[in-house]
């Protein structure tokens, strides 16, 4: 049989295993077929849960396809959003021990989600026979670890314009399109502010020329001002 038999077709242009990805190791089409066996592909339309808080681990995903929600439930179940996964980046935690419980819940924001699971049931043999995997899991939940400390840094020392700036940034830049939908509540957790506020950073980028506002969706009509300003707050 040969690899073409053996791998789906997406695979072979998986982002997951393309230079830079998380598994750049399996570039070649033999490996990408021999990694297939330890993973499955999910599918998930526009608001279903990929991760639910509470849930027993199992295995790992990586985000192959559009956007995923990371959010945390309060003692009160109010959702509070506290980052996008983009693809190539880490939607659940990694275990191979079912009695360790998501922290988090996942939510499919985009109608075209779809992740690469590794079961934990395949983890132990797929160590076995790609240690490299081990090796870019280390540097994804180092990743996530890094955003979540310059996240912390960025609440202290930037102002939510800024912040603001440096989402639609990496949001642009990760999905590769310039038009994007962002819900005002959503935006006032990311950036650690009120909603009022948010709609006045909202307003103020869009005042300066960088974005447009078309109902619900946030336009980026000038990325690299955007980028600039992100970075100096000036323009």
């Amino acid at each position: 049989m040969s690899w073409r038999e053996r791998c789906p077709e997406h695979c072979s242009h998986c982002p997951i295993v393309a230079p830079g990805g998380a598994f750049a190791f399996a570039g070649d089409p033999e490996t990408k077929a021999s990694l297939a066996r330890f993973s499955k592909h999910r599918r998930y339309r526009q608001g279903e849960c990929v991760v639910r808080q509470g849930d027993s681990r199992d295995g790992f995903q990586v985000l192959r396809r559009g956007r995923v929600r990371i959010h945390l439930a309060d003692v009160d179940g109010r959702e509070h959003t506290v980052r996008y996964a983009l693809p190539g980046e880490l939607v659940a935690g990694c275990s191979t021990d079912r009695r360790q419980q998501e922290c988090f819940s996942a939510v499919a924001e985009t109608d075209d989600v779809e992740t690469c699971h590794f079961p934990g049931t395949n983890l132990d043999p797929l160590l076995v026979e790609y240690p490299a995997v081990g090796s870019a899991l280390l540097r994804l939940m180092d990743a996530n670890l890094s955003e979540a400390y310059q996240r912390l840094h960025r609440l202290a020392s930037t102002t939510s314009r800024q912040r603001l700036a440096e989402l639609l940034v990496r949001l642009v830049e990760g999905e590769g399109q310039l038009s994007l939908c962002l819900p005002r509540r959503q935006l006032a957790d990311l950036l650690g502010v009120t909603e009022e506020t948010a709609v006045r950073s909202l307003t103020a980028l869009r005042q300066l020329g960088l974005l447009r506002k078309e109902g619900r969706r946030v336009v980026v009509t000038d990325l690299d001002r955007l980028r600039s300003y992100a970075r100096s707050d000036s323009c």
